[in-house]
């Protein structure tokens, strides 16, 4: 059973060049098979599906149902990997993706791997870029300085950054369509939103700047790069002696930072007395769980275990799918109903094992708090290490803003293959188990302390070419300051 709790996501490329790939030759039989084999995984397999629906009242079976109608007019293989696709779209879970198979078990062989290539190479669109608002109770902000130009790169107009953004295409901001996986839940307002609006020129917007509002007609090009500098994306170690505190900056859980941080987390921290361990993982949107778990191990001076708590629906298909990846069929474990989600029944997979950190022969040996800071845009990883560090209280403290998505610790994902098309797609069939005795629990989206940054403060921190200096860090930035304010 011990395969189960492997947290590690390996993710591979395969390339085809100069090979021959063809398509299967479906009935529309089978294509309607497979997508009703798509919409039992979803029934049987995924644990949001009820939490969802129970949390906002977003009934994603439903949405997916809804493309059912489409398949009688699908004449190709192509065109239902696409059906898919937005099927996938509709479950509000950045995981839940087509994918290019990194394994091969069961029936998912070589040439599956290069179907699959194969199809997400023919359907690959074109991106536009243009995320420049921040999400601020319960509305919408800029949180970049932007001038509006004509079709010849003319300037017409400006817009300060704390605009609010009132519609789009005369739809009020709540009631725009916006791209479900991008969208995360309000516990506050009661509402979806999104992260980040992306303007785009076909647009027409409602804009309103200390009470006045104006019209940006469609056909603006948005040029947002005003005063903008680039995310600084590199990793840091930093140590502040005012308050005896290390600084360490995890930009995203990237494998390739795990030697820098072994390098100058006993460099930066050798012969200085240290009162405070800052971790910050805010824009931090996930990757590799061993890179916050290295970085653990060079900080504690004893090692500490996280306890692993898993819930998985109690069905033949999730038992099957988990015999076929780690040969194990769940029975051990207790059947339990939660009251709160309508008594669905799910295998309670709890280890007797901790998931233990023990520490490098070159840590610093600190036994003191460690403080986290998340940011709204955290994901995926990141969210793993908060949720695991929310359950050692007396270890680590939790800061910054709460996502509104579903996170927690889990598993590495399923690779699920449609049977006639043989178009695969990955799967988070588990939810964090731990610290749940109520609904959003389940939703592993709680901090010690919750804040809200407001779009003048994120502007600042986005843009400032000195956002790791003390003297921002001390000043403007209101996550830092609330950690000196903590006392121990």
């Amino acid at each position: 059973m011990k395969k189960i709790f492997i947290f590690i996501f390996l993710f591979f490329s395969f390339h085809v060049f100069g090979q021959d790939v063809t398509y299967p030759k479906l009935t529309k039989k089978q294509f309607k098979e497979d997508f009703d084999y798509f919409y039992k995984v979803m029934v049987d397999m995924n644990p949001q599906i009820e939490l969802v629906k129970k949390v906002t009242g977003k009934d994603i079976l439903k949405d997916i149902n809804s493309l059912r109608s489409q398949v009688d007019t699908i004449t190709n293989v192509q065109s239902f990997y696409n059906l898919i696709n937005r099927a996938t779209s509709l479950c509000l879970d950045k995981h839940l993706s087509l994918t290019i198979p990194w394994i091969e078990v069961g029936d998912i062989d070589s040439n599956v791997v290069k179907l699959n290539e194969f199809y997400s190479e023919q359907s690959r669109g074109i991106s536009f870029a243009g995320k420049i608002t921040k999400y601020y109770k319960g509305k919408y902000y800029l949180y970049v300085p932007t001038d509006l130009e004509n079709q010849d790169e003319e300037k017409i107009d400006e817009l300060e950054v704390g605009t609010e953004f009132i519609s789009i295409n005369n739809i009020p901001i709540d009631s725009f369509s916006f791209v479900s996986k991008e969208l995360a839940w309000d516990k506050n307002n009661n509402k979806f939103y999104n992260h980040c609006i992306a303007t785009h020129p076909n647009d027409t917007y409602k804009v309103s700047y200390n009470g006045k509002e104006k019209i940006i007609e469609k056909g603006a090009c948005w040029n947002f790069k005003k005063g903008n500098s680039p995310i600084d994306i590199t990793p840091k170690v930093i140590y502040f002696n005012q308050d005896k505190i290390l600084f360490i900056r995890i930009p995203a859980m990237n494998t390739d930072f795990i030697d820098y941080f072994k390098s100058e987390i006993p460099k930066v921290a050798k012969g200085k007395i240290i009162d405070k361990v800052i971790i910050d993982l805010r824009l931090n949107e996930g990757g590799n769980d061993l890179v916050w778990q290295e970085v653990l191990s060079l900080i504690i001076s004893d090692s500490i275990g996280f306890s692993q708590r898993f819930l998985l629906k109690n069905t033949e298909l999730i038992r099957k799918y988990t015999k076929l990846y780690i040969d194990d069929d769940l029975s051990e474990y207790p059947i339990i109903k939660l009251p709160f989600l309508d008594n669905v029944e799910f295998i309670d997979a709890k280890t007797s094992e901790l998931r233990t950190i023990k520490p490098d022969s070159n840590s610093i040996n600190y036994n003191g708090k460690i403080y986290l800071l998340q940011d709204a845009l955290s994901y995926s990883s990141t969210l793993a290490f908060v949720a695991a560090a929310n359950t050692l209280p007396n270890k680590f403290v939790t800061i910054g803003e709460n996502t509104g998505v579903i996170g927690g610790q889990a598993a590495t994902p399923y690779i699920i293959m449609l049977p006639n098309s043989k178009i695969t797609f990955r799967m988070n069939c588990m939810l964090d188990g731990n610290n749940v005795n109520k609904l959003y629990d389940l939703y592993q989206d709680r901090l010690t302390y919750p804040m809200e940054i407001d779009p003048y403060e994120y502007s600042k921190c986005i843009q400032s070419k000195k956002r790791y200096s003390k003297k921002f860090l001390y000043n403007e930035d209101s996550m830092f300051k609330k950690v000196l304010e903590i006392k121990d």
